[in-house]
């Protein structure tokens, strides 16, 4: 049986590969889509991504409080637990699906007031009720999803995933190449994503036999308060993180017009690729961690923590680096001139992308740590700040302000909530302890970042190609090589490395 620590760097490195295709299979579908449909419907494909997001929030964090609800009777091996709260899961999903249906059923009726150029678009509200029926049946099929994933297997469900991922855009692609028609480019994604959730259920039955049975009876009326109590506090929480990363497309389509939010949309293709794949990384030791937090001490789950929020810190400085590097000639040469942002709005949205990182390991250990209760307040109160900042200062500095509104939310609230939280109510320690590892580990990031990206901009190449294949490689190698330089000692450092080389070692093994 494979430990703790094999079953995260699998679930891990299956997620990154997993991501790594989505992204390059996404490049070329948004090339295709970017030639065969107007700036129109690229923003409207925005825009309607992140209201289904807002839509989301129905689910409450349900999924996050069945999945720390499962680690215990999945720890002790208590198969009738598993089933009694897959069939609360069940009916929970079956409620929220009508509850996502009816709200996106109204919402149609209020789109020329969130569209600014709503009469540009065809078939708008169709298009709106496709992404609603995508959202709606998949709460009906990928529920089983959860066990698979709480029992450290989420490489399972991401190979399904990243199955599906290639053969819907190949299907897009030839569609683009031979009939641009955006209803149909729908319609192929709502297939895909139907088999895919077919195929996780039905594996899930297969791997946990158990499922088929009959429950005994319902799950016990304590259990399900307390499963109610975390998820009344994550629906804040929820509430809070949806309002935040889904409403920039919203604010930028009311503020700037919808052609802007199509600009905008390749940018965020890519940065957002960026950030799903260093996102998976530390989503595949969740799991893990809330098994370890359970045989361990808060001391040995502490020290877990500084070290993930030390391979963030590394991993994002790297990232950020390279991309403000190589974003802006690599959007020219894909997508054209006339899908182009201003220098300090990229490094606007660089910035965006670091914060985000290092936030990461903060909001998996609180989610797998279970405390959910103690921050209910800190969501939403980032999402007020976001909207209001994000408004004001709009309509002072126009398309840059509303980034300017999310960065404003994030350094005045849920930035410092989250460690405070997981430092007072997870591991028993002074949000002090977080400070030495947070403040000397950001402010190096930034001096790599200045050291690097400073000289490596002033090497003047005029072919946009070969800023790229010069400029990157460079960037690379000069920011890991000042990142070991500075944390060589750190015993944070010397623990990420052997992670690195436990993995390689196994891996090597096993090709073997």
């Amino acid at each position: 049986m494979a430990t703790r620590s094999e079953n995260s760097i699998r679930n891990s490195s299956v997620l990154m590969i997993a991501n790594v295709i989505s992204i390059v299979m996404g490049y070329f579908v948004r090339i295709a889509f970017t030639a065969a449909f107007s700036k129109s419907y690229l923003g409207i494909n925005g825009l309607f991504t992140e209201i289904i997001g807002i839509l989301s929030l129905s689910e409450l964090g349900v999924e996050t409080s069945i999945t720390y609800a499962l680690y215990k009777p999945i720890e002790e091996k208590d198969e009738e637990k598993q089933k009694q709260i897959m069939l609360f899961y069940r009916n929970i999903y079956r409620i929220i699906a009508v509850v996502v249906a009816c709200i996106g059923l109204i919402l149609m009726f209020f789109l020329p007031y969130i569209i600014k150029d709503y009469q540009e678009i065809e078939n708008v509200r169709l298009i709106f009720f496709l992404y609603i029926f995508n959202s709606v049946s998949s709460y009906f099929l990928i529920y089983k999803k959860t066990l698979i994933d709480a029992n450290q297997k989420a490489y399972i469900t991401t190979i399904f995933r990243a199955a599906s991922f290639i053969l819907q855009d190949v299907l897009q692609i030839i569609l683009l190449k031979i009939h641009p028609d955006f209803i149909l480019y729908l319609l192929i994604g709502i297939a895909v994503t139907l088999g895919k959730n077919i195929a996780i259920s039905k594996t899930a039955e297969k791997m946990y036999p158990f499922l088929k049975k009959p429950v005994e009876k319902p799950l016990p009326v304590q259990d399900r308060k307390d499963i109610w109590k975390n998820v009344r506090s994550m629906m804040m929480n929820k509430v809070g993180t949806i309002l935040i990363s889904n409403t920039d497309n919203i604010l930028l389509s009311m503020f700037s017009g919808i052609q802007i939010v199509g600009i905008y949309s390749n940018y965020n293709l890519i940065i957002s690729a960026i950030k799903e794949v260093l996102a998976r990384l530390f989503e595949g030791i969740s799991a893990s961690v809330g098994s370890f937090a359970v045989a361990n001490t808060k001391n040995e789950v502490e020290k877990i923590y500084s070290i993930s929020f030390f391979i963030a810190i590394w991993t994002h400085t790297v990232a950020c680096i390279c991309l403000y590097i190589a974003l802006k000639p690599f959007v020219y040469l894909s997508f054209g001139t006339s899908y182009t942002l201003s220098d300090p709005l990229i490094l606007l949205l660089v910035l965006l992308l670091f914060i985000s990182g290092i936030r990461k390991p903060s909001q998996i250990f609180h989610d797998s740590l279970g405390l959910f209760w103690h921050d209910r307040y800190k969501a939403p109160l980032e999402a007020v700040l976001n909207i209001v900042f994000s408004v004001i200062f709009a309509k002072m500095y126009g398309t840059i302000g509303v980034f300017l509104g999310t960065l404003a939310s994030a350094v005045t609230s849920g930035m410092w909530i989250e460690p405070h939280v997981i430092y007072k109510y997870g591991f028993d320690m002074k949000i002090r302890n977080y400070l030495k590892i947070f403040i000397p580990e950001v402010l190096a990031a930034f001096l790599i970042f200045g050291i690097t990206v400073y000289p490596l901009m002033m090497i003047h190449i005029d072919s946009l190609l070969l800023q790229i294949v010069v400029r990157l490689p460079l960037a690379f190698i000069l920011s890991n090589i000042l990142i070991v330089l500075l944390f060589r000692k750190k015993p944070e450092f010397q623990s990420a490395l052997s992670l690195l080389k436990t993995f390689l070692t196994k891996r090597r093994s096993r090709e073997s």
